[in-house]
């Protein structure tokens, strides 16, 4: 029987896509599908594996914001769906221009 894991966050069903930059890649974003969000994580679709705890940076648009959010987040979940099909699921570590409550925040009213 697997032990149940309570959610700190409530998950938000959504259709949008964030940009995301791996370490070392310079200014080269790439886009990916998002799945849910929460105010502590993304869960995204990606035809390729991502190493646990590697950091990247996205870039999410909100409502509240006519500029994007620069957020720092680790990879803490990976699941293989099919062949070239994964969901990563992200845990936001830090944002830019917005402190992370205040980014929470705004998550939490764009979904609730």
């Amino acid at each position: 029987m697997k032990p149940n894991r309570r959610r700190q966050h409530e998950r938000y069903a959504c259709e949008m896509v964030v940009w995301m930059r791996f370490p070392g890649t310079g200014d080269e974003y790439i886009l990916a599908d998002v799945e849910n969000i929460s105010s502590g994580g993304i869960l995204i679709n990606m035809i390729d594996p991502m190493p646990l705890q590697m950091q990247l940076e996205l870039k999410i648009s909100l409502l509240q914001m006519e500029e994007m959010v620069a957020v720092k987040a680790k990879v803490c979940h990976e699941e293989k769906l099919e062949e070239n099909e994964y969901q990563i699921g992200l845990q936001f570590l830090e944002t830019r221009p917005l402190a992370l409550p205040t980014f929470m925040a705004c998550l939490e009213a764009m979904f609730s």
